[in-house]
């Protein structure tokens, strides 16, 4: 493969070492990593929320605090992530990025010293503290996620994977660790929730020291200057005055394909599969009480998703044709998932074993990571020009964003359909 290469086989438009293009897809990576980590530090911390809001004394918001973080979160996500569509496109990037890296390294700080604090005496504060505190981190996750779409569609096509790459190993990294804690015996929720918190908040400081130094590499520079392209183009009078709306038109079907991929997906995981239960007759082993939901919902789902996206870089198929109506193929997985046992249910459960779900599980996991890598890769493919790739970028984020609330919005009613 030449330097001139991308993994999708298109030519980029710059001269670019090998050493260079690692450098630079290891850092997405690790951006990747970071924009997802600490949600998914929080949503695996169920032990140690369950434990704080125990205190409530209120069986509503000790058993169902995820719904009102699902809630709260993706919609600040969504929110977000049109309004950076609108911010970014006048205001630069690395300001924004910076900023978002900042304030989410503050709210991670603040929630891990807040972990160590009694709250017996104030839980009903604690629990609404908490939750603000949880929308505003998504919302500022959402603002970097746009921006470093941005970037990663302005660099190169494996620059966009390895962003998409990190966020998959951000899953699994926080799995393994739930697993791990929950393997420890007489294990702490609370202290465990204590180095989640302090985990993500060293990633984000992990991940703001490197993007300054990322920033700082000539071809990164020299290919995220938006302004000083707008001068070229208009002495090149070449494509790039394309609108906004120009720009969604050359690259609407990668969006859908995002969007459908997404809501396909969080229609069954990790809401619906939550209430998946083992059908062994042995409720008294560790398997059943302990290892089941945290192995078959969560670690399986990571390990697909981080596969899907890994072989969306080494087997940049399907071609950009086939990518929507594959994406819309998936749809299969939502009546196979719930026909496994989902409990409660009045329904007939079909597949009474618990290897179903998992393959099952897999399948749509390592699909949803391979679709979702090469849709947000194909998309800026479609357009010349910084600006326009950046306007890509924003749109690919604001796609998965849609995608991730309609799913959550669809999985209560199908949910419903089983008790009927």
């Amino acid at each position: 493969m030449s330097e001139t290469e991308s993994l999708l086989g298109k030519n980029v438009e710059q001269y670019i070492t090998p050493r260079t293009k690692w450098t630079v897809y290891f850092s997405m990576v690790l951006f990747g990593l970071s924009s997802l980590l600490p949600w998914n530090m929080v949503i695996t911390a169920t032990g140690y929320f369950a434990a704080k809001f125990s205190e409530t004394n209120s069986t509503q918001i000790e058993t169902g605090f995820p719904s009102y973080f699902q809630i709260g979160g993706i919609g600040s996500n969504v929110a977000f992530s049109l309004s950076s569509m609108v911010l970014l496109k006048y205001v630069p990037i690395k300001p924004v990025l910076i900023t978002c890296n900042i304030v989410a390294l503050i709210i991670f700080v603040v929630m891990t010293v807040m972990s160590k604090q009694i709250t017996v005496t104030w839980p009903m504060s604690f629990f609404y503290i908490s939750n603000v505190i949880f929308c505003v981190a998504c919302a500022v996750s959402a603002a970097y996620i746009s921006g470093m779409m941005a970037v990663a569609s302005m660099l190169t096509p494996t620059a966009v994977q390895g962003f998409f790459l990190g966020q998959g190993a951000a899953g699994l990294f926080a799995t393994l660790l739930s697993i791990i804690t929950l393997s420890i015996p007489g294990a702490d929720p609370v202290q465990a929730g204590f180095y989640y918190f302090l985990i993500a908040a060293i990633s984000l400081a992990l991940s703001l020291v490197a993007y300054l130094l990322f920033s700082r590499m000539s071809f990164v520079r020299n290919n995220t200057m938006r302004k000083e392209e707008k001068i070229e183009d208009q002495a090149g009078a070449d494509a790039s005055d394309l609108s906004a709306f120009q720009v969604f038109m050359k690259i609407w079907k990668f969006c859908i394909s995002s969007l459908i991929t997404l809501l396909i997906t969080l229609a069954c995981f990790p809401a619906a599969l939550s209430a998946l239960r083992s059908t062994s007759t042995d409720t008294t082993s560790r398997w059943t009480t302990t290892y089941f939901s945290p192995v078959m919902i969560f670690l399986i789902f990571s390990i697909g998703d981080v596969l899907g996206r890994v072989t969306s870089s080494l087997l940049p198929y399907p071609t950009k044709r086939l990518l929507l109506p594959l994406s819309i193929c998936r749809i299969v997985f939502i009546p196979l998932l719930y026909m496994c046992n989902l409990q409660p249910r009045s329904l007939t459960v079909w597949f009474k074993s618990d290897v179903w779900p998992a393959i099952f599980n897999l399948l749509m996991s390592w699909t949803n990571g391979h679709l979702l890598s090469l849709s947000a890769a194909y998309g800026p493919q479609e357009v010349e020009t910084k600006s326009a790739k950046s306007l890509a970028g924003t749109y690919g984020a604001f796609s998965c964003a849609l995608g991730l609330v309609i799913g959550s919005v669809l999985v209560f009613p199908f949910l419903d359909i089983l008790k009927i």
